[in-house]
């Protein structure tokens, strides 16, 4: 507790809707957040306010962080509930500097524990039979899109048409995770035909319209749309399994371009990965062990391996 010393003023109480309206603003131009940043933690300020809005910052304490994690878990993920309390510390963890409260009730709150889950991609031939379920020609276009190039769902979701070069048979993607903010993804010829025909069927075809969009308002397009679509189709095909709609694709396409021969540092550059530590383990979920590699080094250092092998 403060110590009462002449000429302190005690600060005014200050309700967490007002506060966190606050920092929303100032966090996302200071720390220059992504669009996909802005509209994930928006998200999860709305959901914070439905609960902690009326309440004074002060009168918001361990205990209420703790059963409002209970409670979401009722109807969200762990990792989304988890996402929602990262975004709650860091208010409070702001109040706490502006002096507005003596302690952080979101530090050391109950996290739920997220389960452990393995990637499952497609099969070749599963991916084929998933995308004949799909009627919907953009959902169905969507689809097999994620799966060619291996695109984060965010990046999809904001191609716009001056973003597809089909001439040059380009994608640039702007909202990139990596250093320089945008990446460049070749189209295989496979999908142009594909692309053109959805062109002449959008009735957004204007460069700054959304590639896939709300097919009545041209807004992006709606996720759970998409995935309930996607997750009705591989029920079709008779995949049992947990499959991601988005991510699991993305594993699938770079798994795939490490069966097929595609050097790493292109899977990279394709997926945008920073490091080689995250493209690693879509080698290791490929299974791939690169024998013809470990043999070619073997010929140059000891010459040709089977003259080796009948010497000892």
């Amino acid at each position: 507790s403060r110590v009462a010393t002449k000429g302190y003023r005690k600060p005014k109480p200050v309700r967490f809707e007002e506060y966190a309206e606050k920092w929303f603003e100032e966090a996302q131009e200071r720390e220059a957040w992504r669009p996909n940043t802005i509209t994930t933690y928006r998200c999860a300020l709305k959901r914070l306010k439905v609960r902690f809005g009326h309440l004074k910052l002060s009168e918001i304490h361990r205990s209420d962080v703790n059963a409002y994690s209970a409670d979401a878990l009722a109807s969200l993920a762990p990792r989304t509930v988890n996402l929602i309390l990262t975004v709650l510390h860091s208010i409070m963890e702001a109040a706490v500097l502006d002096e507005l409260i003596d302690s952080n009730p979101a530090k050391h709150a109950r996290r739920p524990k997220e389960p452990d889950y393995k990637p499952r991609p497609l099969k070749p031939e599963e991916m084929r039979s998933v995308e004949s379920k799909i009627e919907n020609p953009q959902l169905r276009l969507v689809f097999r899109t994620l799966a060619l190039l291996g695109l984060r769902w965010s990046e999809a979701r904001s191609l716009r048409w001056r973003d597809v070069d089909l001439l040059s048979r380009k994608l640039r993607v702007e909202d990139s995770k990596t250093k320089e903010g945008i990446r460049s993804v070749a189209i295989p010829s496979a999908l142009i035909p594909e692309l053109e025909a959805h062109y002449q069927r959008t009735r957004y075809q204007a460069d700054s319209d959304f590639v896939f969009c709300h097919e009545d308002k041209g807004s992006k397009l709606n996720p759970e749309h998409y995935r309930e679509t996607v997750k009705a189709a591989v029920a079709a095909a008779g995949i049992k399994d947990r499959f991601r709609p988005a991510h699991d694709l993305r594993v699938t396409s770079l798994t795939t371009g490490v069966l097929a021969g595609e050097h790493v540092s292109k899977i990279m550059a394709r997926a945008g990965h920073t490091s080689y530590g995250t493209t690693k383990r879509y080698i290791e979920l490929a299974g791939q062990v690169f024998h013809e590699d470990a043999d070619a080094v073997a010929a140059i250092l000891l010459g040709n391996p089977a003259e080796v092998a009948e010497e000892s």
